[in-house]
């Protein structure tokens, strides 16, 4: 039984403290000092630079440390002449910054070697973009604030108290309001009197879809009017037209915000000020706190992130950043200012937003609107990162910490080359945790470098000769895109070939022996141009040759410009990485996306606790479909997501799933994406746990796990197709792909296995639950906090299995508080426990060395066997949308309708479902479970009865309650899954009954007898 939407805080000095074994583990212990002038040197001829939070001046020593800077600048002097690596040092605290620190190509490693920032040993250093808020009084104005003068000019959207972050104040609007075309008209001019109506936000629940959560802010308001802010507000309004040649509008059937739409809520207000929420009041330079009961302000420490960024870079795709690892730093306290600018944010997936005057109409539509928009296609803005790198290679980013994060967390993107980012911990962060790629080069054109500019050049003779050639030498193997011949005007160029190889080519060869060379790339043009001719050269090399293919001169060419590939992000490995609780702000967020990539490893991650996807891979997939496969291409190709668990996520938005892919992925299935070993369970509003969506296609899925989980098992919008799953334990359905122009080439490759919804121990084999996940080396990553229990299977045979986090093979579990006899370890996300006897329902808690779960409803288990109302005749007020009674007494208490295991009710008067047990007797309790899939709060204010003969169903639920003989609860919240009723009467029915008039739905309802 899956539980909640929400995680309990992890308790930050025993994370920290894994995190410390886990960074020194990852890359080896530094190596010890020698001594030596100014910095230190190491004993493999390297150097070790010492930073701390108080540093100052040069020495940059562990007895005069230095400042984050002055170490950056001593690195880089000390790289350029020492034989091994540099260990720049940090010491433990706070390093609080007033610009991000920005690495260019000089900062990088020289000669093999690396620049290595890390943590002091048993240091905890902070790299920060916040400032501390102090100065907290009682209001006078209002006594149930606090306030506290802040600097002039600070903006930000986060502010955090003891580590936990604050929500701004919210609330729905208290007034009607209807849509205009520069905002709303409200029912009255109540809002007019707010105190700074332009820092007023108005969000909107599924503005651009259901997985979305777009928001404006406002510009003024007067009287009634409400006034937007624009380009915000024009951008909320897609258009719709013209039709593409797939039949979508021009951004790809993304729906524009209603016409009758109104906000889901109000943020940033002043008067929405309650318990637990702050508001900043940029006018007054005050910030308001309305503290929980308890609190005292005075005495807690306040942060107010203002930096954007903490680490960015000024390298590029063709000069990068090198050779440098990051290890053992928390990365801390960043905002994201421009949500509450003019631009807002319109969110069209997975953060990616429009923005600009002509956001809506004209950016990455391209082809699609006239006159054309910008290109590439859906080439929308991204947010921020606090580590945001563009131009890497051999860059390592190991074992460190990013929460507290108004944007993304980590970003690598136009040029990430064979990076690593392993064993992190990231967490609390308003969008994104991992944000790989970006969305404007699925080609790597978007700088268009020219490698041979400059380059040295030679020719075959000036007189006529045989396969006449030119060659560039680039000075280096490079990596190449595409390499653009443009003869001389008035000349035409036919029949020539393009060749790249590593080493120089023998000219005294022909076209055919040049290209039958091993390492040799040969392209053969047979037309006649007289203008530029593109020719596709996708590999890498250092020479470039073009050779004619008759007798005649050397080829009369007015410019050669060989493209660079090395924008491409090309063989990075995303591992064993533990990301959490993101998309506190943005819940349209994942865990970790992926743009544009090749040869790239996504594997062993754990994530959980989302409020949207786990994984999205792959760009721009609207538009492409069976009908047009290649209308928008790109890069992908070789990519695997593999090992990773992925628990509890879709928490509120919908439309997605645990690991979701967008766009074609390859060319072949041999050079697609392979989606192997998986595990997902626990999630919530999934569509398809294996998403490929628009345009997927070349896809391999082989040995994935879905469980606790009710969507279906793959399947997408307008796939291509050419995808094969095989190996499977499943409980949704296979191939479910639907929408216009899907294609048809989904094969079940075969040893795909349907599993109960929560399966028991031995169903999936302990190897393929062993084999996800985070591996031995990252486990204190989640173990050292209390674990979670998210999905416990029924018991079946005294036996049950436990789904979640953090368990360690010493791992005790217990059941109402009676230890199990025996406990299996599977791995860190499943055990396995044996139930001493007489154990038949109960909460189930795991205790480890860190501590034991907090348990809730979603934690309990029970044994089937045991209900005497499962199979037992049933009835109900009606049936609507084929839902019979009999749904919630068939021992399935899956709660998805389309699963067809819910009862359904039409919208009756004192709605009510009973059960027939077939003899009165003794009943120890009853548990009801709630449907899952929507619409949960029609369970609300409900009474259980148990009488010996049916009852009179004209009755009202008060008037049921006073009949002889009738036992009866009133449960005026909403049913829970499950709700617990402990029963002390006999009887023969039991009946749940609505107070009012509504619609009745229920996963399940189970009877078990008094022990």
């Amino acid at each position: 039984m899956p539980r909640p939407f929400s995680r309990r805080a992890r308790r930050v000095l025993a994370r920290l403290a894994g995190l410390a074994v886990i960074a020194a583990a990852t890359l080896g212990s530094a190596p010890p000092l020698a001594a030596g002038p100014g910095a230190a040197r190491a004993d493999d001829g390297g150097a070790r630079v010492h930073a701390a939070p108080d540093g100052h001046g040069g020495s940059c020593s562990a007895r005069q440390p230095c400042s984050l800077r002055q170490a950056k600048a001593s690195a880089a002097r000390l790289a350029a002449r020492t034989a091994g690596d540099v260990h720049v040092q940090l010491a433990g605290g706070t390093y609080r910054l007033d610009a991000p620190l920005r690495f260019g190509p000089g900062d990088s490693g020289r000669g093999g070697h690396r620049i290595v920032w890390e943590a002091a040993p048993g240091a905890r250093p902070v790299v920060s973009g916040g400032v501390p808020i102090d100065g907290w009084h009682r209001d006078a104005d209002r006594p149930a604030l606090w306030s506290a003068p802040v600097p002039a000019g600070l903006d930000t959207r986060q502010l955090y108290a003891d580590g936990q972050r604050i929500p701004r104040s919210s609330g729905a609007s208290p007034v009607a309001l209807t849509q205009t075309a520069d905002g709303f008209q409200a029912a009255d001019d109540t809002l007019a009197s707010w105190r700074n109506p332009s820092g007023i936000e108005f969000v909107f629940d599924g503005g651009h879809g259901a997985w979305t959560q777009p928001r404006c802010g406002v510009a003024a308001i007067t009287g009634r009017t409400v006034t937007m802010r624009r380009p915000c507000w024009s951008n909320m309004k897609l258009p719709s037209t013209p039709t593409a040649p797939d039949g979508d509008s021009p951004a790809g059937g993304f729906p524009s915000l209603g016409d009758s739409a109104t906000p889901s809520r109000i943020e940033n207000a002043y008067e929405l000020l309650s318990p637990g929420t702050w508001y900043l009041d940029r006018a007054r330079h005050t910030v308001y706190y309305q503290p929980r009961p308890g609190q005292d302000p005075a005495a807690m420490h306040f942060v107010a992130p203002v930096l954007e960024q903490l680490v960015t870079t000024s390298s590029t795709a063709d000069d990068p950043l090198h050779d440098v690892v990051f290890r053992g730093i928390t990365f801390a306290y960043t905002t994201w200012r421009a949500p509450s600018g003019d631009d807002g944010f319109v969110e069209m997936q997975a953060t990616m937003h429009l923005t600009g005057p002509d956001g809506a109409t004209r950016q990455g539509l391209c082809q699609y609107v006239s006159p054309p928009g910008s290109c590439p296609f859906a080439a929308w803005s991204r947010p921020p990162a606090a580590v945001d790198l563009v131009g890497t290679r051999n860059v390592s980013i190991t074992g460190n910490v990013f929460e507290h994060l108004g944007g993304a967390g980590l970003g690598t993107y136009h040029g990430a080359d064979h990076d690593l980012v392993s064993g992190n911990e990231i967490t609390d962060v308003s969008g994104n945790g991992i944000q790989f790629g970006t969305t404007d080069d699925p080609q790597p054109t978007r700088f268009a470098t020219d490698l041979a500019a400059g380059r040295p050049v030679t020719r075959s003779s000036g007189g006529r000769t045989q396969n006449p050639w030119w060659q560039v030498d680039l000075g280096g193997a490079k990596r190449l895109w595409q390499t653009t011949v443009t003869p001389v005007a008035g000349r035409e160029l036919s029949d020539f070939w393009v060749f790249v190889s590593a080493t120089p080519f023998d000219t005294r060869l022909t076209p055919q022996q040049q290209a039958a060379r091993p390492g040799v790339h040969a392209t053969h043009r047979t037309g006649t141009a007289s203008g530029p001719v593109v020719v596709p050269t996708d590999v890498t090399g250092r020479y470039v040759m073009i050779q004619r293919a008759d007798v005649g001169h050397s080829p009369a060419l007015a410019k050669v410009v060989v493209g660079s590939g090395a924008e491409m992000s090309v063989g990075n490995t995303i591992t064993d990485n533990y990301v959490h609780d993101v998309g506190v702000e943005y819940t349209g967020a994942v865990g970790i996306w992926a743009g544009y990539a090749r040869a790239t490893t996504i594997s062993h991650n754990e994530i959980s606790d989302l409020p949207y996807s786990g994984i999205s891979f792959g760009w721009a997939g609207w538009h492409t479909n069976a009908v047009t496969p290649w209308t928008n291409p790109n890069i992908q190709a070789d990519n695997v997501i593999s090992g990773n668990v992925v628990h509890n996520v879709m928490g509120v938005r919908q439309d997605g799933g645990a690991i979701y892919t967008n766009g074609p992925q390859g060319q072949n299935l041999q050079h697609g994406l392979t989606i192997r070993d998986n595990v997902t369970f626990g999630n919530k509003h999934t569509n398809f746990a294996y998403y490929n969506d628009e345009g997927g296609a070349y896809i391999v899925m082989d040995g994935n796990v879905q469980y606790a989980d009710s969507g279906s098992f793959n399947g997408g919008c307008s796939t291509t197709g050419h995808i094969v799953v095989s190996n499977s334990y499943r409980v949704g359905d296979l191939n479910r792909y639907v929408c216009d122009n899907v294609g048809t080439d989904f094969v079940d490759g075969g040893g795909n296995v349907v599993i109960p919804s929560d399966p028991g121990p031995g169903t999936v084999p302990d190897r393929v639950f062993a084999g996800a996940g985070l591996r031995p080396g990252f486990w204190r990553l989640t173990t050292s906090a209390p674990p979670d229990v998210e999905v416990v299977s029924p018991i079946g045979d005294g036996r049950l299995l436990v789904s979640g986090s953090g368990f360690t093979p010493t791992s005790t579990v217990a059941v109402d508080g009676r230890t199990a006899a025996r406990v299996t370890y599977i791995g860190p996300n499943q055990l396995a426990a044996q139930l001493p006897p007489g154990v038949f329902d109960g909460t189930v808690t795991v205790t480890t060395p860190a501590g034991t779960s907090t348990p809730d409803d979603s934690d309990y288990t029970y044994d089937p066997a045991n209900d005497i109302a499962r199979g037992r005749p049933a009835t109900q007020s009606s049936t609507a949308f084929d839902g019979p009674a009999a749904h919630a007494a068939d021992g399935d208490t899956d709660g998805a309708f389309g699963s067809g295991s819910v009862s359904h009710t039409d919208h009756d008067r004192y709605a009510w479902w009973q059960v027939d047990l077939g003899s009165a007797q003794p009943l120890g309790s009853v548990n009801l479970w709630n449907r899952t899939d929507c619409c949960t709060e029609r369970a609300t204010d409900y009474w259980v009865f148990v009488s010996d003969t049916p009852l009179d169903h004209s009755l009202s639920p008060e008037q049921q309650a006073a009949r002889p003989g009738v036992w009866s609860s009133h449960r005026p919240g909403t049913m829970g899954r499950p709700t617990r009723l402990p029963v002390t009467a006999s009887g023969r029915y039991v009946t749940v009954q609505l107070s009012g008039t509504d619609y009745l739905t229920l996963a399940e309802v189970q009877v078990f007898p008094a022990r």
